[in-house]
């Protein structure tokens, strides 16, 4: 596992071909953690659209899941 997380720590976003590989780089980086939709949308302002890319057959089918904040019981928007 450390492997994959120095191999990903060693991608630079600006090498990314699209946006929706931006999106998938930081969700990975992530690392099981939550990401608020506001986070996601600073690199990338399409990101929710992104997201749902990255869930179709010509990106992996990516299992992604969206929480509303409350449910977390934390303030703001949506989390993936």
């Amino acid at each position: 596992m450390s492997k994959i997380v120095n191999t990903l720590n060693n991608i630079k976003g600006r090498n990314c071909k699209n946006n929706t590989q931006k999106v998938a780089l930081r969700l990975l980086r992530a690392e099981g953690k939550w990401l608020s939709r506001r986070e996601l949308e600073a690199s990338v302002k399409s990101a929710t659209s992104r997201v749902r890319d990255l869930r179709t057959d010509r990106y992996g089918r990516f299992t992604v899941d969206c929480v509303h904040a409350s449910d977390l019981n934390k303030q703001g928007d949506s989390f993936y």
